[in-house]
């Protein structure tokens, strides 16, 4: 599966959530060039997970998640993991950060 311009990503992204800051919730964005085993988890500043948005396998594409916090204003991170599935790639971890203003 591709973007919405047909194009397959050339490689794994996680770009930066919008808006940030954000109150109550925010879009994550993401691509993956193959189809991958994907996690998208919510961290917070102890790097403990508080949430997971996504954990299941995704098409090669762009995707997209929205988080609907339920937490107190602080700084946050979002992590997405990826294994991709018939390849011998070695699993991705890309890390942002994020702001929840209340």
């Amino acid at each position: 599966m591709a973007d919405e311009s047909g194009a397959v990503p050339e490689g794994f992204s996680l770009q930066q959530n919008y808006p940030n800051p954000f109150n109550p919730e925010t879009l994550i964005r993401y691509s993956v060039p193959v189809r991958s085993q994907v996690r998208i988890s919510v961290l917070n500043g102890l790097g403990q997970t508080i949430d997971v948005l996504v954990d299941q396998q995704k098409p090669a594409g762009e995707h997209s998640v929205v988080w609907h916090a339920t937490v107190p204003s602080g700084v946050y991170f979002y992590r997405l993991e990826a294994t991709p599935v018939a390849q011998r790639t070695p699993a991705v971890r890309l890390v942002r950060k994020m702001v929840l203003l209340r």
